[in-house]
């Protein structure tokens, strides 16, 4: 791993820090774009820790039920491009 990397990582719902993830995984859904081509294993293994933390049912106290639905919409939407890294490794 890069030692300056600072991204979104998913460890467990118990994680202390799961709140300050939940802030950057905001920020990258709040930018993605779902027609750009993931070919970065990093960026498609931090999308994974994005949808982890969505799908684990903690949120953000600011996020209203609109936004949780769009960003569980958005990572559902992770899985197909997934499967096109890992299919032209």
């Amino acid at each position: 791993m890069r030692p300056e990397y600072d991204g979104v990582k998913f460890y467990s719902v118990y994680d202390w820090c799961i709140k300050e993830h939940l802030a950057k995984a905001a920020v990258i859904l709040e930018s993605y774009d779902e027609n750009k081509k993931y070919t970065d294993v990093n960026e498609v293994i931090e999308l994974y820790n994005i949808q982890e933390l969505i799908n684990s049912g903690v949120n953000l106290e600011e996020w209203d039920e609109e936004k949780i639905d769009h960003y569980k919409k958005l990572c559902g939407s992770f899985m197909s491009f997934r499967k096109v890294l890992w299919a032209n490794k």
